[in-house]
């Protein structure tokens, strides 16, 4: 919530503030789609293994694959509210870590 993630920022000091942008969306968008893609192939499993159970215990597969599921469409969701909040303010945490060193609402 307050962007206090490991990540390497080390790059962005060395490139040229544009670059920087573009490359700090870039990140953004490879990991909305990331987690799109994710989602689908998830929903594609979940589909296949549904009727089958577990080897070691006698459950349905589809309960823990449908937690998953959750997993990844939650992070979806959740990468686009942060490209979109991203793109409003017009830097990330990668282009300015210092901005998000003190909590706030």
């Amino acid at each position: 919530r307050i962007s206090r993630h490991i990540h390497v920022d080390v790059l962005y000091h060395y490139l040229p503030e544009r670059a920087g942008r573009w490359l700090a969306l870039s990140v953004d968008v490879i990991r909305v789609v990331f987690f799109a893609y994710g989602t689908w192939l998830m929903w594609r499993y979940v589909s296949i293994v549904a009727h089958e159970r577990m080897v070691t215990v006698n459950l349905p597969r589809r309960w823990f694959f449908y937690a998953v599921l959750a997993g990844f469409a939650l992070m979806f969701v959740r990468s686009i509210q942060v490209f979109v909040a991203n793109y409003r303010r017009g830097y990330s945490v990668l282009e300015r870590p210092g901005a998000f060193e003190t909590v706030g609402d």
